[in-house]
């Protein structure tokens, strides 16, 4: 097992090594939005996420690979993009969360339409459009997270 205790981006980054390894992979996350752990209602407290590592509760994700890199959470193009890119370190170091806010708030104002090229395993397809947001298509890797409640 590997434990990856971070954001979003050592979640990435972990994910990146452990891909079809089958190695499971414990989250602590101590990251500003920490997007993933929400999504998989992984405890935020350092000693709450270890109780749900140390009980073995595992789930495997959904992964793909967007420009070359790995990604088990979302994909954004346009907006959703450019806000993350716009909250850097020093924002989220001084802001938090606020920081994704004021980004947000930044990009409205220079928000464009745009062209994507979205490239399956069966067919690609290019669109004119504003931005947009995907979950990630169907691959697996094990992080180690709880099952979702159904």
């Amino acid at each position: 097992m590997i434990i990856a205790s971070g954001g979003d981006g050592t979640l990435s980054t972990a994910a990146a090594a452990l891909i079809g390894t089958g190695i499971p992979c414990g989250i602590i996350s101590r990251g500003t939005a920490n997007a993933f752990a929400n999504a998989m209602d992984i405890p935020d407290t350092i000693d709450a996420a270890c109780e749900t590592i140390l009980n073995g509760k595992t789930q495997v994700v959904d992964a793909a690979m967007c420009n070359g890199m790995p990604m088990v959470l979302l994909m954004g193009i346009g907006f959703e993009a450019e806000v993350v890119e716009k909250a850097d370190r020093t924002a989220k170091n001084r802001f938090g969360i606020l920081a994704y806010v004021l980004a947000g708030l930044q990009q409205l104002r220079e928000m464009n339409r745009f062209t994507a090229e979205i490239e399956t395993e069966d067919k690609s397809c290019r669109l004119k459009r504003q931005p947009l947001r995907s979950p990630t298509p169907p691959a697996h890797v094990d992080l180690g997270a709880r099952p979702r409640r159904t």
